[in-house]
């Protein structure tokens, strides 16, 4: 199987498995959001800022991405 074909059917298997989130919200933004929180929370920030600019990071993500 190809690396990309892969990767939709994954994205596809999690879409049907966590239906109250957007579809277009891929396994990749979800790691990339991930990375970043634990960076904020390395760095020292408070877990009310942490949670803000992740909230922040998934709504644009959502608004941003390509339809699947």
């Amino acid at each position: 199987m190809k690396p990309h074909d892969l990767k939709l059917q994954l994205n596809e298997q999690w879409g049907l498995i966590h239906e109250r989130l957007a579809r277009r919200l891929t396994l990749s933004k979800i790691r990339s959001v991930k990375r970043d929180m634990l960076a904020l929370a390395q760095a020292g920030s408070p877990p009310r800022a942490i949670a803000e600019i992740t909230a922040e990071r998934v709504d644009r993500a959502e608004e941003y991405a390509r339809p699947v």
